[in-house]
Formats: C-alpha cells, structure tokens, sequence
C-alpha cells in the first residue's frame, strides 16, 4: 500500500508540472478542452507505466512516440492558426522526450541502439549543449564503440566549432580502439577539413596566394597547412599491419584530400604533399594485394587533367589528353607490379569508360590492345573479354568480334552471358548471311549452351532457345515444324527447373504456342495439357494465376472449345483453390456471364462460391464486391 501511494504521488507531481503547458495550449487554442483531456489520460497512464518496478523498453518507446506526435501535432496546429509568436511551452514536448530518454537510459544503460536513438533525437532538434552531456556518459558506457567516438568529434567539429574537443575525443577513442578504421580515418578527415577551412580563410583574405605565401606566412603555419598533422596520423595508422594491409583505408584517406586546384590558378596546393604521401602508401603497401589500388592511382592521376579543363580559356582537349595519358602510365605500372585478370579488366574497364563518354576511336583502339596483352598474359577474365567484343562490335570489326566470342565461350563454357553474347552477334550483325542460315546457327548454339551452361544458370538461355524457335516459325510460315521443335525444347527444359522458373518457361511456351498457331484450339489445347502434364489443374505445383491463363487461352481458341471441356477444367481448378482464394470463382462467373449461361446457372455458381470461401472472409468479400458489380450490369 505504501509503494503504491508513492507511485501515485509521483504521478500526480509529473502531471501537476503539464499544468502550465496544457493551460498555455488551451489559451491560444492550439487544443480544446476534449482534446486535453485525452492527453492529460493518456500522459497519466504513461507515467503510471514509468513508475512500475518491472519496466519494460517498449513503454517507453510508445511514450516517446506519443510525445513526438504531440509535438508534430503542435507544430502543424501553430501554422494553420498562423501563430508566430513562440512560447517557452512550445518546446516542452521535445523536453519532455529527452527526460523520458534519461529515464530509459538509467534503467537500460548497456543498450547501445537506445543511445544512439536518444543521440539522433538530440541531433534532429539541434540541442547541442545537451549533446555535449550525453556523449561522455554514452561513452563511459561503451568505449569499445568506434562509431560512438567519431559522432562525438563530428558534432564537436561541425556543431560546436571545437577542433580541439573533436582532436581529443578522437585520440581517446583510439586508445581503447587501436585497429578502428573509422576512428583513424574520422581523425585524418578532420584535420584535413580543419586544415582547408583555415585555406579558405587566407584566400578570402588575399594571403595565401603563389607570391605572397612566403612573405606572410610564417613556418610552423606553412608546415601546418601544408598537412604535417594529417601526415602523422597517417604514418601511424600504416605502422598497424592489419589497417596498412585495407583497401577501404587507403581508399577513405585519399578521398578525403581535397582536388588539386588547376594549374592556371594562382593558388599554391596545400595538400599536394599529403596526396603524394598517401600514394605512394598504396602503391607500397597494397599495390601488389589490391587491383583496385591501381584504379584508385589512375583516377587519381586523371584528376589534374578533369580540373584544368574547367578553367576558363584552358586547352580543354589537352589537359583532358594530359590526364587520360597519366592514368594510362599507372595503368601499365600496374599489371607489371600486379599481372592479375583483374588488374587488366580494370584496366580495361577505365579505358571502355572513357571511349563511349567521348566516342574516342583511340582509346577503342587501345582497349583491343591491351585485351589482347591480356590474352597472351593469359589473364583474361569473363568480363574483360565482353568488354573486348563489345568494342569490336562498336568499331566494326564484327568477324574479329564473332571469333572473340567463340573464344570466350570456349573459356568460359559455363557462363550464360558468355553463350548470349554470341548469340546476339549470330543472330543481329551477319548480316551477309541468309535469314535460315542465321537462324540455324542461332539455335545451333543456343541448344550447345543449354547443354553446357549448369541448369541454375540457364534459364535465360532456355527462354532464348524458345523465343528464337517461336519467332523463326513465324516469321517463315513453318508454325507447324516450328511448335513441334518448340515443344520438344520446351519438355527438355521442363526437366531442369522447379518453382517460379517452371511456371515461367511454362507461361511462355503458352504464349509462343497461342501466338503461333493464331489460337488454334487443337494446338491450345495440346499445349495447355502439356503444360498439365497430365494431373489435376489445381494440384500444388502448379500455380492458380496459370491455371486461369491457361483457361483464357482454351477459352479464346478458335474454334471456342465446347463448355464442357472448360468446366472439366475449372472443377480441377477449384477442388485445389476452390476454399481459399475468390479468382477462380471471379473467372468461372465472368466466363459464364460472357458464353451466355442461364441466370439459374450463374446463381449456382455464386451460392457455390459462397460457401466455399466461408473460411475465407477476406476472398469472400473480394468475391461478392465483384460478383455484385458484374451481375448488376447484366
């Protein structure tokens, strides 16, 4: 009785303290009197929730979210009533969340999600000072959490304005996480941001031009913004082995250096030092473990070449030149430090960048030559070899680009792009040869592939099979050979899928087939029991959207099907879905309605339906919606 009179207390005291808030509401209208007194229930019971021995993380997430919508609510309201002037209670929502965060965070201290819920919160609403709180508690808590630290420098950083409290934060957070990638790289990418602020600061004041630097800048500041910081850390950062050894290190490092000016501008580049040294890092320490390190060189060579083409009354074209010729020099360096496939496919693939940008006929040219290099290498991969037909084919060189394909089929025997690329130059650019000739040699290879390419791998190259057979027949009028060498694939490649894959060759070989014979009803026929394979329609395994495909391609076969034949089929159908699901019954009502069934009939059907779906409510209201709307009009 005790500990419920102190409850209770306690409530009456937090809702004594809403008294001036929900009168100010009241005051300037924002909410009536009903709609106080919701919240004030509402409130009531969330607090009563809070005082519980027992607490539970949920009842606070809901008072959260109940305090949010007040607050969204309130703002909404204060606009539409045009109220400009703010009061003090106007914030006392936002106020109230943050307390009910503390209140959570005290008693489940060791839920990380929740501080950074609470840390969000505080971030949105732009509370800074209560950020500055929060944090060192957060981090008490948690100081083998990397991300924390680094949100705790960034918002010392960018909200604060305090480099020196981000510095520190930061050193801190790698003491307790050495080998933390984003807290050495937060730090790196802090002082380079600090260091260009302080640039952007002495070019607006004229002094840190090429001829005035010298004069006006003292060494230690020279030595400063030239990156001697930034330098340190990343010299310790590389003395770890495991951080050295990491793509995505090196990779954050170099972004994080601003772009060189251009070369006609009378700004000196502060950071070109810093640059060289992360460089030569990459090419030392990951230059003979990471293709992609040299991509990273060659852009980053390319980079002067972008910038000096922007410049006004620059020489575009050669600057661009220049750019493109250091990258390619990187490039060369590379698959000699590195003579992987993958090296030469980014090679190449930087390369094929550039010439369908510019429509480059040299650089095509070089493509074809350095995946040729690559051959000898005997380093081609799958992708580098369709890059290198592909560039065949845009130059023009289609017989070369014919024998480059064969060449990667062979290579690459299992590969389902490998087959298709050959297929589409079989069949799009031998143009000198006949119709019947292409066509032969189109499904010649396609039916080689499927027999090599593993099942998991080559639907789409069954579904090309069967498109290509579907389009010769009738395109030459031989619908007859060409159904029968249809059905025949189509059954082969039955065989080897199972699910949606099935019931997708299933959908097209019925397409192909209607198309093809212009609807004729012994061909729908023959392929719709194909299709059936000889069970019921509605047994598992084939699903009810193809079911009523197949019923609408009996249904509109030339000559109409007799109706028996159609209500065989819907009886199979419904014996399976006929209990749960309102389609089948929607189709066999709008069938009957269209060939003209007796109304004692479509009345059968709808107290058949009826009853069927009663374990179905949501079916069965699908069904009456629709049935009343088709009978209405009739």
């Amino acid at each position: 009785r005790e500990e419920a009179s102190t409850m209770a207390t306690l409530v009456h005291k937090a809702m004594e303290d809403m008294v001036p808030e929900l009168h100010d509401y009241e005051e300037r209208g924002i909410f009536s009197k009903m709609e106080l007194k919701k919240i004030v229930s509402s409130r009531e019971a969330f607090e009563y929730k809070m005082q519980r021995r027992e607490k539970n993380m949920i009842d606070f997430q809901r008072y959260i979210e109940y305090e949010l919508n007040i607050n969204a609510l309130l703002q909404k309201r204060k606009r539409r009533l045009d109220i400009e002037k703010t009061s003090k209670h106007d914030f006392a929502p936002i106020r109230r969340v943050s307390a009910i965060y503390e209140r959570a965070l005290r008693r489940f201290p060791q839920n990380l999600p929740l501080w950074y819920q609470y840390i969000g919160h505080l971030e949105h609403f732009k509370r800074y000072n209560s950020l500055r709180h929060v944090f060192p508690r957060a981090l008490q808590m948690h100081p083998r959490e990397p991300l924390l630290w680094a949100r705790a420098a960034a918002s010392e950083f960018s909200n604060n304005n305090d480099v020196s409290a981000a510095r520190v934060l930061l050193q801190r957070g790698l003491r307790f996480n050495k080998e933390s990638e984003i807290l050495w790289v937060s730090l790196f990418t802090m002082e380079v941001r600090y260091i260009q602020k302080l640039v952007v600061r002495r070019r607006t004041l004229g002094i840190d031009t090429k001829d005035k630097e010298s004069k006006d800048a003292d060494a230690k500041m020279t030595e400063f913004l030239s990156g001697a910081l930034p330098m340190a850390i990343h010299k310790n950062c590389m003395a770890i082995e495991s951080l050295s050894s990491r793509l995505s290190v090196h990779e954050s490092f170099l972004n994080a250096i601003p772009p060189p000016p251009a070369l006609q501008t009378k700004f000196r580049d502060n950071f070109g030092p810093l640059r060289d040294i992360v460089i030569e890092s990459i090419r030392e320490k990951i230059g003979t473990l990471h293709a992609e390190a040299w991509g990273l060189l060659a852009q980053q060579a390319q980079r002067q070449g972008k910038i000096d083409a922007l410049v006004k009354g620059a020489k575009q074209k050669a600057a661009r030149r220049a750019g493109i010729l250091r990258a390619i020099a990187v490039f060369e360096e590379g698959v000699i430090e590195l003579p992987k496939g993958a090296t030469w496919s980014i090679y190449a693939k930087f390369l094929y960048k550039i010439a369908t940008e510019r429509n480059d006929t040299n650089i095509a040219k070089k493509i074809v030559k350095v995946c040729e290099r690559a051959k000898l290498e005997e380093s081609l991969e799958l992708e580098t070899y369709l890059l290198w037909t592909d560039v065949l084919i845009r130059m023009g060189i289609v017989k070369r680009a014919l024998e480059t394909a064969i060449e990667t089929t062979k290579a690459f025997s299992k590969s389902s792009k490998a087959w298709i690329l050959l297929a589409d130059i079989k069949s799009k650019y031998e143009q000198k040869t006949s119709f019947e000739k292409r066509y032969s040699e189109l499904v010649s290879t396609l039916k080689e592939a499927v027999k090599v390419v593993p099942a998991k791998d080559s639907l789409i190259l069954w579904i090309r099979l069967l498109s290509s057979i579907s389009a010769y027949s009738t395109i030459s009028g031989h619908e007859k050979d060409g159904i029968a060498d249809l059905r025949r694939s189509y059954t082969k490649a039955l065989r080897m899928f199972k699910g949606a894959d099935r019931h997708r060759l299933q959908m097209l070989f019925l397409s192909f087939n209607v198309t093809n014979s212009g609807g004729a009803l012994h061909v729908v026929k023959k392929t719709v029991m194909l299709i059936l394979e000889g069970k019921k329609a509605g047994e598992p395994g084939i699903p009810l959207w193809l079911v009523i495909q197949c019923l609408e391609a009996l249904a509109g076969a030339s000559p109409s099907p007799e109706k028996l034949d159609i209500k065989k089929m819907v009886t199979m159908a419904l014996e399976e879905y006929g209990d749960k699901k309102a389609n089948i019954w929607l189709w066999y009502v709008r069938w009957s309605l269209t060939v003209g069934e007796s109304a004692a009939e479509i009345n059968r059907i709808f107290w058949r339906a009826n009853k069927a779906l009663e374990k179905s409510p949501e079916e069965k209201k699908q069904f009456l919606k629709a049935h009343q709307k088709w009978t209405s009009k009739r």
